[in-house]
Order: structure tokens, then C-alpha cells, then sequence
């Protein structure tokens, strides 16, 4: 029986410029801010994440759902600027964030499980390092009520915790699951792999689990 399941896709994103205020806001943030007294040795090697993600901002959001509120999500960024993953850009972990199914809108995790997803980030990029390949995401963090919406979900999901990450890469998902557990026999970490038709589920729980999803017969 699998313990996890797929997230609905993001909506199609409407383009829209960045707000110069914003903008200004967010390097004002990052250079004598919030997240910066915490982590500001990790700061130097960050500076080409947050630029990644300010080019986003000028990007995609879909004008009929009202979208995260900005500065937590900018906090978020910069705290995910901070891991320095080499593969992983931040607009990529953040988009998933403003999935929505039905009227129920997921959202950015709170501040005390900001941590947890760490481990399968850096986790994740490796399996993009390793592969040589462009990673999407469909699944990171769930709030409880998100989560109760989606199909099968179960409410102990290591979504809603902040650890587990649902993704893709250009190789067929079977192909990236084997990477996974390459990595996991190689003690890189301790978790979770599920196998779906269409990614894969990765997490960092501390013990390990093997599962598929519907329509897949065998890892």
C-alpha cells in the first residue's frame, strides 16, 4: 500500500512584471534582514539562488488565485538560498507551493518546519547532479487542508511534515528510482521512494519505505 500520493499540477501560470517595490523589499530583506541574522555565513554563495529567484517573480503568477503572501514567501527563498543546492533552483521548490485544488490553496510551511526539508532537497539535487538532468516539482511542502484534498492522501504524510518531495527529471521516473535507491544503499540518506507512472516520491523520514503507486506493477 503506498503512503503517499500525487499532488494536483500548478495551474497554468499568466505572466505578470515584478513589482519594483517588491524587488527593492526583498534585497533590503536579504541584505539586513530576517533570515539573514540566522544564516548570514551561508549568505555569499546564496546571492545566485536569490537572483534566480527575483527573475522569477517577473514570471508566473495565475492572476484567478490569489497568491502566497509575498514576504513570507520571500523569507522562504532566502532560507532556501541558503542550502546552496548546485541543481535545484528556488522558483522550482517555491512553484508547488501555490497549487490549488477545488477552493483549498496549499501554502508556504511555517517557520518551525523550515528545517526539515533540507535533507531532501540536498537529496534531490544530487539525484539532478548525478543524472545530469533538469528537475521539475510537483509535491513539496502540503498543509494539512491541502493535503486532505488530495486523493488517497494520508495525514501523517511526510508532505505535511516538510520532508518529502514528489518530482521528475528527463529520465523515466523507473530510472530515477533506481538512482534513489543506488544513493539510499550508499547510506546518502534514510527514507522513503515511491514509484509513480509519472515521478517520483523522495523523502527523509529515517527509515526506509518502498512503495508504487497505481498503475505501476514493480519498482
Amino acid at each position: 500500500m503506498p503512503d503517499e500520493d500525487p499532488a494536483s499540477s500548478a495551474p497554468e501560470p499568466l505572466r505578470r512584471p515584478v513589482c519594483r517595490r517588491r524587488f527593492v523589499a526583498l534585497l533590503g530583506l536579504a541584505g539586513a534582514g530576517l533570515a539573514v541574522s540566522r544564516y548570514s555565513d551561508q549568505l555569499p554563495g546564496a546571492w545566485s539562488r536569490l537572483r534566480e529567484y527575483l527573475d522569477s517573480l517577473s514570471l508566473a503568477i495565475n492572476d484567478e488565485v490569489e497568491p502566497y503572501n509575498d514576504a513570507e514567501a520571500d523569507a522562504y527563498a532566502i532560507f532556501l538560498a541558503t542550502a546552496n543546492l548546485k541543481h535545484v533552483p528556488i522558483p522550482v521548490i517555491l512553484r508547488p507551493h501555490r497549487n490549488v485544488h477545488g477552493t483549498v490553496r496549499n501554502s508556504i510551511p511555517p517557520q518551525p518546519l523550515w528545517r526539515n526539508i533540507l535533507p531532501t532537497l540536498r537529496l534531490a539535487d544530487r539525484l539532478a547532479g548525478e543524472m545530469g538532468e533538469k528537475i521539475a516539482m510537483n509535491s513539496v511542502y502540503r498543509s494539512p487542508a491541502y493535503n486532505a484534498t488530495c486523493p488517497g492522501a494520508v495525514p501523517s504524510s511526510q508532505h505535511t511534515r516538510n520532508r518529502a518531495i514528489d518530482l521528475s527529471l528527463q529520465s523515466s521516473p523507473r530510472a530515477v528510482a533506481r538512482v534513489a535507491r543506488q544513493l539510499r544503499d550508499r547510506n546518502v540518506f534514510c527514507g522513503g521512494i515511491g514509484l509513480y507512472t509519472s515521478f517520483v516520491h523522495i523523502d527523509t523520514r529515517g527509515r526506509n519505505a518502498d512503495w508504487c503507486g497505481s498503475g505501476v506493477k514493480d519498482a
